[in-house]
């Protein structure tokens, strides 16, 4: 998926869920709510330390593997990452 040009803020429903319905909800359909996600997945006080990075990118075990489009530094890590450092907008 490619990141869009922003003028706002990475947000919620516009750019983090296409990318999840996208790569994940094959598996994880329904489970990547905003309120999900921000209560059960990310860590504000340390991003790169998220579940919702971490599984994928194989930082912590995932039964569904690792995926090459997750690991660390790839877009999708990235871009993720950077919508948890800025406050995870809805």
């Amino acid at each position: 998926m490619v990141r869009r040009e922003l003028a706002t803020p990475i947000q919620f429903s516009l750019d983090i869920d296409p990318i999840l319905e996208a790569n994940c909800s094959v598996c994880h359909s329904g489970l990547f709510t905003y309120q999900n996600v921000t209560n059960n997945y990310i860590d504000a006080g340390d991003p790169s330390n998220s579940l919702i990075l971490l599984k994928p990118s194989g930082g912590v075990g995932h039964g569904g593997g690792t995926f090459e489009s997750w690991k660390v530094g790839t877009q999708n890590y990235r871009f993720l990452l950077d919508w948890i450092s800025e406050g995870a907008e809805p």
